[in-house]
């Protein structure tokens, strides 16, 4: 129900702000990734209006997740290997910036703040949760 609420302000929105429209449907999508009509709207949403979509250098082995700063100029990839699992932060030329959190459980949740100077993560257990300060390489 909160998603056919979301996709209906989402195509109000169409008519005077359709940026704010697309991250509405963006952050549904996010939210519940299976529901195909969210899906498809913003697929369309993008076509129509040919938005420009950051393109990134290919992930290294190993890569479980990624995600963009919302601003565009960082991706910060979380690595599953046999000898640790780590998060890798790089610049939007594919520059690493840092590699933070070396843990033992695979990484589950990535987010990168919105000025891509704080990463979190959580596991799959959810027990083991870090927050790093990017600019500092500091993990905490």
């Amino acid at each position: 129900m909160a998603a056919r609420f979301q996709l209906q302000k989402a195509e109000d929105l169409f008519a005077t702000d359709a940026p704010k429209a697309l991250a509405t449907l963006a952050r549904v999508l996010q939210d519940q990734p299976t529901n195909r009509v969210v899906a498809e709207r913003l697929l369309n949403a993008l076509a129509q209006r040919s938005f420009l979509v950051p393109v990134a250098l290919p992930f290294p082995e190993g890569t479980s997740l990624a995600r963009w700063s919302p601003d565009g100029n960082r991706i910060v990839t979380a690595l599953t290997a046999l000898d640790g699992n780590a998060v890798r932060v790089y610049e939007r030329g594919g520059k690493p910036i840092a590699e933070l959190l070396q843990i033992h459980w695979p990484h589950q949740i990535l987010d990168i703040s919105p000025d891509g100077s704080l990463v979190a993560t959580a596991t799959e257990d959810r027990i083991r949760v870090g927050v790093c300060v990017v600019d500092d390489h500091k993990s905490g």
